[in-house]
């Protein structure tokens, strides 16, 4: 039963190296404190010829940005089911590789790194959907500075998310690694136990 669920781990792993997932939020500050918060932030300051241009082109802006929240939310969405389940599986298998004496040392490192890495990534994917949920939902034409700083708050936000998944990414194969070996520590003591018993 413990090599099975073992196997099935890491396919897992080998079928997220390749792929990405994850995340949910609320926000405890209002909109306009948001806006103004990354306007200073930023320290935008625009000039009448930029403003008259932000405010002509945030609408149709606005139209493109909410199929990239949509888009970004369904990724979002099945990144977080991904992530969630991996670390399900993998706590449900040191538990039976611990209860066959096999050492586990090594994956709960590293279950406990992957862990820290997605709640970072979680943690930077709220505030990027704080954003885009504020960016399609305010007055750009009121606002066109705290459009602008929106804007380049979730480009930079949207870096940050890729910088995260790589580093989830690059724990992937040390994990694989641990549980082959782990694996392989668990076919060692099942031939040495059905050896002891010719």
């Amino acid at each position: 039963m413990a090599t099975s669920s073992l196997v099935l781990a890491v396919s897992d792993v080998d079928s997220l190296i390749s792929n990405s997932g994850d995340i949910r939020t609320t926000s405890s500050t209002t909109l306009e404190q948001r806006l103004k918060e990354r306007q200073n932030r930023l320290k935008i300051q625009l000039d009448e010829p930029t403003r008259k241009n932000l405010i002509a082109k945030c609408g149709p802006a606005q139209s493109v940005l909410i199929k990239v929240k949509v888009r970004s939310l369904k990724a979002d969405e099945n990144r977080s089911k991904a992530y969630g389940g991996l670390i399900k599986r993998l706590g449900t298998i040191i538990t039976l590789l611990e209860k066959q004496g096999v050492d586990t040392t090594e994956l709960k490192s590293l279950k406990g790194q992957l862990e820290a890495a997605i709640a970072q990534y979680n943690k930077d994917a709220e505030s990027y959907r704080t954003a885009l949920g504020d960016i399609v939902t305010m007055r750009c034409a009121v606002d066109p500075a705290g459009f602008k700083a929106t804007l380049e708050t979730t480009r930079e936000q949207r870096l940050q998310l890729g910088k995260d998944a790589v580093a989830i990414r690059n724990l992937l194969p040390k994990l694989k690694q641990a549980l082959d070996d782990a694996k392989k520590a668990l076919a060692d003591i099942k031939s040495s136990r059905s050896g002891g018993n010719n």
